[in-house]
């Protein structure tokens, strides 16, 4: 040491010539890492724009979706007990009466719902069904005069179990059209869902529901960009109930139609039937948006975190919470929304700084949202967080300054789906829209 420092309390030559090399090593270091944190920062932020073997190419155009007629449907929601209720919805050209077929057996729907008032928009809520029961159902409206009668095919729809029992479900967010070949995109995901998770014989093989973590429409205002979402989502939401989470693109306050028409509505509450369990208190609308169900044991809410923290007033953190609380007494707690509290990309500490100590203190077990269009997974504090925003809008780049916070990323269109196995343990699985698994593991809650 003393050889080190110089007569005069300098260090010596040699200190001197540890030192620049020591900086210099350093500053290369962090150059290296600057350069490769860019060069795969650029390299994420390529389109990953490639064919797929079933879509139809002709959907890539804009004016295909703005010359479709404005009919949607039949697709399912849950409003009230997920055990007894279900509701079926349909949207047709002309107005029309409703009337709902269903019953046990396909070849025999013995039950019917009529309403006389001529509408464009249906919608059915059916009471007082059996728990666990495997429901067939057929849309038909009738118009008068030279209008034809428009009736759908026969769908099945599962009741929930009122206790736990083994089943599935899907998430999916980001079905927004960023582009063109978004159309494409959000084809994929969808078919490769439905292609794995509701073509089983047996419904039990099939996943319960789907639910959504924002931004269907790129402009929620255009009446053919609603109408794009409904039709290349139709195959999933006829089948399975979707339950959404609200996201930023989805707020528009009137649908404008192609003959100039315009309706002084929001898109998401128009045709999405939901709980009206939320937070209702004057200038702050959030019933529909902020809701809660309970499917087979397990309960799942979902909320509005998608406009920035002004509306996070007291009375909806104490609304929050009281929901949390009421989660405990349930095996599996799951939350959604649209704005992401932990991701490698742009994520909202506004919200992650109210949020998260609630979701830990109330043994949350899963959060999933959107916003960002990748998948990441990350595990802080007990509670796992699940970005997947990769159902159609374009892809973002990927940074990598949070990489301590994920488990798992990957920059690939997909959806994901939970099994739970039983009241301790869950399969988590994210599919890409070939079909490649990009994460899959256990969370088993009994260990």
């Amino acid at each position: 040491m003393l050889e080190m420092i110089s007569k005069h309390g300098m260090p010596s030559r040699k200190t001197g010539k540890l030192i620049n090399y020591s900086l210099r090593v350093a500053l290369a270091i962090a150059g290296f890492i600057f350069i490769l944190n860019t060069a795969f920062y650029f390299f994420y932020k390529l389109p990953m724009d490639v064919e797929s073997p079933w879509s139809n190419i002709s959907e890539y155009n804009l004016d295909f979706w703005k010359d479709k007629p404005l009919e949607k449907g039949p697709y399912l929601n849950w409003q009230d007990n997920t055990s007894t209720t279900m509701t079926v919805s349909w949207e047709t050209v002309n107005p029309c009466d409703t009337i709902l077929r269903y019953g046990i057996e396909p070849s025999n729907l013995n039950l019917s719902v009529t309403n006389a008032s001529m509408t464009l928009l249906h919608q059915v809520n059916l009471m007082g069904l059996q728990p666990d029961t495997v429901y067939y159902y057929q849309a038909d409206s009738s118009s008068p005069g030279e209008i034809p009668t428009w009736m759908g095919e026969i769908k099945k729809f599962r009741t929930a179990p009122t206790s736990f029992t083994p089943y599935k479900f899907a998430i999916i967010g980001d079905p927004q059209r960023a582009n063109e070949y978004s159309h494409a995109r959000t084809n994929w995901v969808v078919e490769r869902m439905v292609r794995n998770e509701l073509s089983g014989m047996d419904h039990k093989d099939n996943i319960a529901f789907c639910l959504g973590l924002g931004d269907y429409f790129q402009w929620s205002k255009y009446s053919w960009e609603i109408q794009r979402y409904f039709n290349q989502t139709r195959l999933l939401m006829e089948n399975a109930s979707f339950m959404p989470a609200i996201g930023n693109h989805d707020h528009a306050n009137q649908i404008e139609y192609v003959n100039g028409t315009v309706d002084n509505v929001n898109a998401f509450k128009k045709y999405f039937a939901l709980p009206r369990n939320g937070l209702d208190v004057p200038g702050q609308d959030q019933v529909e948006e902020d809701y809660s169900f309970i499917y087979a044991g397990c309960y799942f809410l979902t909320l509005d975190i998608s406009r920035g923290n002004e509306n996070m007033s007291t009375a909806r953190i104490h609304w929050i919470e009281d929901r949390l609380t009421e989660s405990e007494a349930y095996h599996w707690t799951c939350v959604c929304f649209h704005y992401p509290l932990y991701c490698s990309q742009l994520d909202y500490p506004e919200y992650r700084a109210i949020l998260a100590p609630m979701f830990e203190a109330h043994d949350v077990d899963c959060v999933f949202y959107g916003h960002q269009h990748y998948y990441e997974h990350a595990h802080i504090n007990g509670v796992h967080y699940f970005e997947s925003g990769g159902a159609g809008g374009h892809l973002n780049g990927i940074h990598f300054n949070r990489w301590y916070t994920s488990r798992n990323m990957s920059r690939q269109y997909h959806y994901m789906r939970l099994a739970l196995e039983s009241p301790t343990r869950a399969r988590v699985t994210s599919i890409s829209s070939f079909g490649t698994i990009l994460d899959d593991f256990i969370i088993d809650k009994g260990v």
